[in-house]
């Protein structure tokens, strides 16, 4: 059995290039064996037409059982916090896996740019539990029943850092990411409170990372493994 595991960002793939001896940058690729099923970690980009085509080229000529996209998302409801563990799929041996991790099944959205609390309120209304940019984009590459999607959510419901300055580090023509100082400058200088609410931010998002990479590589990546 040989499957996909798609990042949309350098920073989400970084566990499992690590557990690979690999580097992880966008477009870059890294092979790795769990109970005896080969796994093939891969780099996209966030959600845009580029990272679309990427992932094609990628994928062209090479025959992969299923599909997982790994990475962060939004909450969209006040009970499910930072830190939290969802999974969205339609094939019964995916969910049976992620289940048996102990993983929440969900319901998740996609949206062109960084949802905001707005916009969650309105998706939670219309029964979303989170929101991510690429799952709907990425999912027709593979068919629904070969696809997944395991989140950690990063991005609170009444997240107090304004999406649009998540936003504005994603390059939508490319799918790549990257913080860029003279706009970091310009938002704490409209808000200077930002600062100390992004250093919080910081503390809590490195918690979540490794909490997502160890379930990722230690739960997950063996729970599917053992799909025959």
């Amino acid at each position: 059995m040989k499957a996909i595991l798609i990042f949309p960002t350098v920073f989400e793939a970084q566990g499992v290039f690590r557990l690979a001896g690999a580097s992880a940058r966008l477009g870059a690729s890294a092979n790795l064996e769990s109970n005896g099923s080969l796994f093939c970690g891969f780099v996209s980009g966030c959600g845009c037409a580029a990272s679309v085509e990427r992932l094609k080229n990628f994928c062209a000529g090479k025959d992969f059982d299923f599909a997982v996209l790994c990475g962060f998302c939004g909450s969209c409801r006040a009970d499910i916090g930072e830190g939290g563990l969802l999974f969205s799929s339609k094939s019964p041996a995916i969910k049976k896996a992620f289940l048996s991790c102990g993983i929440m099944a969900a319901k998740i959205a996609t949206t062109e740019s960084v949802a905001g609390f707005a916009e969650k309120k309105r998706l939670a209304e219309r029964g979303f539990d989170a929101v991510d940019m690429e799952a709907a984009l990425f999912e027709p590459v593979f068919g629904a029943e070969k696809f997944a999607s395991f989140r950690a959510v990063s991005d609170a419901f009444d997240s107090k850092i304004p999406a649009e300055f998540f936003d504005q580090a994603i390059d939508r023509s490319t799918g790549g990411s990257s913080i860029k100082p003279f706009k970091i400058l310009k938002a704490l200088a409209r808000d200077p409170a930002l600062i100390a609410r992004l250093i919080k931010f910081s503390a809590a998002a490195s918690k979540i990372k490794k909490s997502y990479e160890e379930s990722l590589c230690g739960l997950v990546l063996p729970a599917l493994g053992s799909i025959r």
